[in-house]
């Protein structure tokens, strides 16, 4: 071990303390980032999210031992906090990390270096309560989320772009072999960049066959074509001099016979590209037409962003942190904890970032299900807040049993705790003080689906009484003007081309979220 130098310095922390001035080396630390997941779901006015489990992936976690940072998991999302001695260490580290003479002015001084932490789901139901796309997989979707887009709302400082978390974050997520198809004869090469826009990744779409003979062709890289070419045609000139010293006309022969074979190659229609080799983050795939003559490259296709990520089985969010501006004088959002990196006075001031979700609202249907001998003449549903309910509508359930139907006139927020109240009125006595609220259970359907259940749930005769009518013309709009019969055709022949996917002049409704709830009185 004598004269072995050693690069990594977080083993301080296991050596015993060393003493500075006669005294034991104290450790404090101050908080560098903290990220607070809220959701209106829960109670508020604090609305703490405890759903998630927090993981930094392997390569932060690393990184965060070299520069004495701490991760800590708290009950609602996390912090990192930095040893106040090795604070210098930390600017010393990041100034190093400049991409000095890699690019031009005012460019030189990015600084790229970023803590990256997945969030994964305790809570399977997270899905149905929050305003994101109900569809959402988290083995194919990923919320992606980077203080890039950091900005103050109030006095809070929002780590999402918007006011909240939506449906835009949503990004594409990637296995470790990623096959990618080629979307036109144009291209010849396929390129990776990562979140600072650097290529990390290139490959050729067509490969000289002398050099795919060799080489796994699933490896081999742009540079490893250039070189090849070069090293090919340099080979031919040598090779032909030695067999045609003094022949000048059969030396240019041979080497244009051996540049053919050079230029010889194999062209494929999907590359696989293989992002094991880089850290979990976000990438974007480009396919390329490189002009051989001008060198110019033209990206043919739309670009597709990524997001790669094994920290854990299926997270749901994946979120970058970086410690300071990645190009300062140049982003125009984006908030950091470590300030004037470059300047004479650098600081680090702590950032408090707020990961904010909305609840998810739905149409509430409410099944009243009178248990025999009892007669419910004249439902109603009473409140003094909530919105209106339409119905009672007589239909008849899965089960066959005979129910009313209620339905919300407009969409209900979801709580853990909610607020809405609703009572139960027959004639003029209330049957149920407090009927149940929706739980997380949430039913996607679009307009013509919601109609068609409607239309074959309904009791004989039913169509003709006021209030079905009502609720008819709500979910069945296709429908006005038409009766019963012709609204069922008209729905059927709709549903139809929907399952066919066929074209159809009517364009397909968007869908609405509905929350199914039984009450047997």
């Amino acid at each position: 071990m004598a004269g072995e130098m050693i690069t990594r310095r977080a083993f301080e922390r296991g050596l015993p303390q060393r003493r500075l001035n006669g005294a034991a080396r104290n450790y404090y630390y101050e908080r560098l980032m903290q990220v607070v997941v809220r959701h209106t779901y829960y109670p508020g006015p604090a609305f703490a999210c405890p759903d998630f489990k927090v993981i930094p992936t392997p390569d932060s976690a690393a990184l965060m031992q070299d520069l004495g940072l701490q991760f800590l998991v708290e009950p609602c999302g996390f912090s990192i906090v930095y040893d106040t001695a090795r604070k210098d260490d930390l600017f010393s580290y990041l100034r190093r990390q400049a991409r000095r003479g890699e690019l031009p002015a005012p460019r030189e001084e990015e600084v790229w270096t970023r803590i990256s932490v997945v969030l994964a789901l305790k809570n399977m139901s997270f899905i149905n309560f929050t305003r994101i796309c109900i569809a959402t997989d988290p083995m194919l979707q990923n919320l992606y989320f980077s203080n890039l887009d950091a900005h103050r709302l109030g006095e809070s400082i929002m780590l999402a772009p918007g006011k909240a978390v939506s449906d835009l974050e949503l990004e594409k997520v990637v296995p470790p072999q990623y096959a990618v198809q080629i979307c036109s004869p144009d291209v010849t090469c396929v390129k990776v960049r990562d979140v600072s826009h650097h290529v990390v990744m290139c490959r050729p779409r067509c490969i000289p066959r002398a050099l795919a003979a060799r080489q796994n062709p699933n490896i081999i890289t742009c540079k490893d074509v250039d070189d090849f070419k070069k090293h090919c045609k340099q080979a031919c000139t040598d090779d032909c001099l030695k067999k045609f010293p003094d022949d000048a006309v059969a030396r240019r022969k041979c080497e244009k016979q051996c540049a053919r074979q050079c230029e010889d190659q194999v062209c494929v229609d999907t590359i696989f590209l293989d992002f094991s080799l880089f850290p979990e983050g976000k990438y974007s795939i480009e396919q390329v037409r490189c002009d051989p003559q001008s060198g110019e490259e033209t990206v043919v296709c739309p670009k597709e962003d990524v997001l790669y990520t094994l920290s854990c089985t299926a997270p749901l969010c994946f979120i970058d942190l970086f410690l300071t501006d990645p190009m300062p004088g140049i982003t125009e959002n984006g908030i950091y904890p470590v300030k004037d990196l470059f300047g004479t006075k650098p600081e680090i001031v702590e950032v408090n970032y707020e990961l904010k979700f909305l609840a998810r609202s739905t149409f509430w249907n409410y099944f009243i299900v009178p248990q025999p001998p009892r007669h419910l003449p004249h439902l109603s549903i009473h409140s003094e807040s909530g919105p209106d309910f339409l119905g009672p509508c007589p239909v008849v359930l899965a089960n066959g049993a005979r129910a009313y139907r209620f339905l919300s006139e407009k969409a209900i927020p979801l709580r853990k705790y909610s607020k809405s109240s609703f009572q139960l009125w027959s004639n003029e006595t209330v049957i149920e003080q407090r009927l149940p609220v929706a739980s997380t259970q949430v039913l996607p359907r679009n307009e013509w689906v919601a109609c068609g259940d409607l239309l074959a749930s309904l009791q004989d005769k039913a169509d003709g009484l006021l209030p079905c009518r009502k609720l008819r013309n709500h979910l069945c709009p296709e429908c006005k003007g038409l009766t019963l019969t012709e609204c069922a055709e008209r729905i059927k022949a709709l549903l139809r081309k929907l399952q066919d996917n066929s074209s159809s002049e009517d364009p397909v409704p968007p869908g609405r979220n509905y929350s199914d709830i039984f009450v047997y009185v």
